[in-house]
């Protein structure tokens, strides 16, 4: 082997191996929380931007009608994105039959970058109550959502509560290919609050406090970035007060959202989560970014090094091998806790994708501007 080559090598799969061993122990310290069943002592208000999500809809505000917390304490306010679709008319039909919920729609201006983010700040301005929960148009959240929250920010006096959220998947090859790659993402987040430093979270899932978002300016400075409604508000929050940030390990508070139709709109999707990236301000965030990039380059890059003889094949093989073997320490630990069953040999097989999937996505996000939604954001 090159000695440059196994030198670079030797550097990144220490620092690799070293992180995600680091974050899997971290989701295994995290404890599970159990709630006491106290009477409901907090009301919420629920934030949910919507654009042509049609198909999506339906379901949710059946999740929201099933709660089991009294509707006199959480009002849901759904903001319309210039939605093209029936959207609009399903929401209000589900108002009129529904009299006893609280539910406003709102219609968003459109005068930002960032239509979520403004979408969000415009509902925040007419809530009534002081915690916020944001959730997205296509998920579902459990029976036992608000309970569960509400019983946890009692027992740990937080300013943000981060929660789980899953994909549900069909078995298709596509659907199964990202719900690995989200699981992974879920360790991480899970990781990196279990170890003490928090980096991940997601806005499907966020629970807030309204006076806190006022205090730390909301999304004041990060307008300019379409997407990044969740990382950077949690960024402001641990920048004020770390040990405000808390994360709700809970089986009943976790909320399954659905995953891309197409490759095309996977990709796009995955674009613009990368693309916020380099506006990070977490320097842990960053690091493990960089670390995970450079092992997936180098696995990229590992056939040109065998075609320039600097490496041999069993040598890309033992390399490859390390870091299926240790991811996988990392997707076991979290899809137990989500209690989903990951084939390993579909597991065997994405992880010879993974890497070229990763780089050519994170190249795209640096290159391009992505379509979502039917609109195109640029970089």
């Amino acid at each position: 082997m090159n000695e440059v080559v196994f030198f670079v090598t030797c550097v990144i799969s220490v620092f690799y191996l070293i992180l995600i061993l680091l974050l899997t122990v971290g989701i295994n310290k995290l404890k599970v929380f159990k709630g006491f069943n106290v009477n409901q002592q907090k009301s919420f208000s629920i934030i949910v931007p919507f654009r042509n999500e049609f198909d999506c809809l339906g379901a949710l505000l059946e999740s929201f009608k099933n709660l089991q917390y009294s509707s006199e304490k959480f009002e849901i306010i759904l903001v319309n994105d210039a939605s093209k679709d029936a959207s609009v008319l399903l929401v209000e039909n589900f108002i009129l039959h529904h009299p006893t919920m609280q539910i406003r729609l709102l219609h968003n201006d459109l005068k930002a970058i960032s239509p979520k983010k403004e979408a969000i700040d415009k509902a925040l301005k007419i809530a009534q109550y002081d915690w916020i929960i944001t959730t997205d148009a296509d998920c579902i959240v459990p029976n036992l959502w608000l309970k569960t929250i509400d019983e946890f920010i009692d027992s740990t006096t937080c300013d943000m509560v981060v929660s789980p959220v899953i994909f549900t998947t069909n078995k298709s090859w596509l659907q199964e290919f990202q719900q690995i790659d989200f699981l992974s993402l879920m360790g991480a987040t899970q990781g990196g609050f279990g170890i003490g430093f928090p980096f991940l979270c997601n806005g499907a899932n966020l629970c807030y406090s309204k006076a806190v978002f006022n205090e730390v300016g909301g999304f004041e400075g990060n307008t300019t970035i379409a997407s990044g409604d969740d990382i950077f508000l949690m960024e402001k929050f641990l920048k004020r007060n770390p040990s405000s940030v808390k994360y709700l390990k809970s089986i009943d508070a976790i909320v399954q959202t659905e995953p891309q139709k197409t490759i095309k709109e996977f990709i796009n999707q995955r674009i613009r989560w990368a693309s916020k990236t380099t506006a990070y301000e977490n320097n842990s965030g960053k690091l493990v970014g960089i670390i995970v990039l450079s092992m997936n380059l180098w696995l990229f890059l590992s056939f040109l090094f065998l075609f320039l003889k600097w490496i041999s094949l069993a040598e890309i093989l033992l390399f490859w091998i390390l870091k299926i073997g240790i991811d996988y320490s990392l997707i076991l630990a979290i899809s137990q806790f989500y209690q989903t069953r990951i084939s390993v040999k579909k597991y065997l097989i994405f992880s010879f994708i993974y890497p070229f999937y990763t780089v050519i996505v994170g190249f795209l996000s640096l290159k391009k501007g992505y379509v979502w939604k039917g609109r195109r954001f640029l970089r």
